[in-house]
């Protein structure tokens, strides 16, 4: 297996690493961890471009090849103005590093806008999640004071039906039950002014 092969198969496992963690919400995609895993497969791109675009040549850019660059436009090519093999190479490798340069800042780029984008929308899908859970656990567990205040009202009003019905009685039995009623009824709506 080359080295790119390696580099390849490396990069697409941490991508799925970072899919299945971070993208699907599992963890934190602001963590530490998260932005250290980004930075390793920023990297392990721009070495896989390297070497697509440079062979095996990790010599980017080189010290020399700069000085030389420096050498010909302080002497201003001797007022000769021929440049050599060596000289067009030096000048060919500075100007390819600055193309590749430019594209990997734009991918970059590119790549940035797509995470914050995402970041946007899971951010707001978040806050749209939580107010929902936050009703649904107020709906489910909460009684709201409106509610228990027509409660109060409807009991109040079987309150006086039961007293009518317990005058109107003519059986001892009926009046126990209807009074028993009234006691129970008349319980019910303290314990709920109690929670108001």
């Amino acid at each position: 297996m080359t080295d790119l092969e390696k580099l390849e198969q490396e990069l697409s496992e941490k991508e799925k690493i970072f899919d299945e963690k971070y993208i699907s919400c599992k963890d934190d995609y602001l963590s530490e961890e998260a932005e250290k895993m980004r930075h390793d497969i920023w990297s392990l791109r721009s070495k896989i471009t390297d070497l697509k675009e440079n062979g095996n040549d990790t010599n980017v850019g080189s010290i020399e090849d700069i000085a030389r660059i420096a050498k010909l436009i302080t002497t201003k090519f001797n007022n000769d103005y021929s440049i050599d093999n060596r000289d067009k190479e030096a000048i060919e490798h500075i100007l390819s590093d600055y193309k590749r340069v430019l594209k990997e800042n734009e991918y970059m780029h590119n790549e940035l806008d797509k995470q914050q984008t995402t970041i946007n929308k899971y951010a707001k899908e978040n806050e749209e999640y939580s107010k929902q859970l936050d009703l649904d656990y107020v709906d489910k567990n909460y009684i709201s004071k409106k509610k228990i205040e027509d409660i109060i009202e409807e009991l109040k009003g079987k309150l006086e039906d039961i007293s009518r019905r317990r005058e109107k009685s003519k059986t001892k039995e009926e009046k126990t039950v209807l009074w028993c009623l009234e006691i129970r009824t008349d319980e019910r709506i303290k314990t709920l002014q109690e929670l108001l």
